[in-house]
């Protein structure tokens, strides 16, 4: 195992990065259908019955019984169903150190054989009555990501370790993300001089400081629009806009769509 990966690895198990935001049970019929879906996190699907597809560009995915599939952040599809499906559902975000989901960089969907007693697990623990089937059931729910990371994580998806300024820059933002937090403010809190973090961050990252912020801002925006019921008011409050009328601009300009329109959309989208 390479050392990137085994310190990817490492970094699972020391933190809680995995999040599961959503599950469920469900039948479909012909009206599952949709166009251009898209949200931020990631669908694990365990088809029980039936069958659907999925539509990436050109390629269309084929979802069958006793498959696991794995749709992953922001990744624009369609799905549609022609007859009856039955699948069990998982939205997740596997969260890194930067605060940023670690699928958001695959640009496929990507299957893997799982057996009828794991699909049937799945089916009778996803609601768990004990504390024993709730880690049967994340048990399960790791060992087919394990079967999966061998072709979702690429290079450019692994852990990349950074220095300690560097690693204490992301902690700081992280822990006081908003709209108000500036590269002065951060400076000031590591001692360092603005110009120097400026270059540091953009040496080891890869981006400038200010495109981190907006992003992390807009990516907690996208959660927040799609998994909880928090008003605009509240929602711009909270990534530290003056108003929701601003925190609406600035997320369409880096959206495409209003926050309403985009909430409307994932309500309709979910599963």
């Amino acid at each position: 195992m390479n050392n990137n990966f085994s310190a990817f690895v490492n970094q699972c198990f020391d933190s809680p990065h995995l999040q599961c935001i959503d599950s469920g049970y469900m039948h479909f019929d012909k009206t599952w259908q949709y166009k251009n879906v898209t949200s931020p996190f990631t669908r694990l699907y365990f088809v029980e019955k039936g069958a659907g597809i999925l539509t990436v560009g050109d390629k269309k995915i084929e979802l069958k019984p006793n498959f696991a599939y794995l749709v992953p952040t922001n990744l624009k599809f369609d799905y549609s169903c022609d007859d009856y499906l039955v699948k069990s559902y998982f939205h997740l975000n596997l969260i890194d150190d930067a605060g940023f989901d670690i699928f958001k960089n695959i640009k496929e969907i990507k299957s893997v054989k799982v057996s009828p007693e794991e699909i049937a697990e799945v089916t009778r623990f996803l609601n768990p009555p004990t504390l024993e089937d709730a880690f049967r059931l994340r048990r399960i729910i790791f060992a087919t990501l394990e079967k999966l990371f061998s072709e979702i994580i690429s290079p450019d998806c692994l852990y990349k370790a950074h220095s300690p300024l560097i690693d204490s820059a992301v902690a700081y933002i992280k822990t006081n993300l908003s709209n108000t937090l500036t590269a002065k403010m951060v400076a000031k809190h590591l001692f360092i001089s603005e110009s120097n973090l400026h270059k540091l961050f953009k040496t080891e990252t890869g981006t400038t400081l200010g495109h981190y912020i907006d992003t992390l801002i807009f990516f907690n925006a996208q959660l927040m629009l799609s998994k909880t019921d928090l008003s605009l008011k509240d929602i711009s409050e909270k990534l530290g806009f003056r108003d929701q009328f601003h925190f609406s601009r600035r997320f369409k300009e880096l959206s495409g769509v209003s926050p309403s329109f985009y909430r409307k959309q994932q309500t309709l989208r979910q599963i």
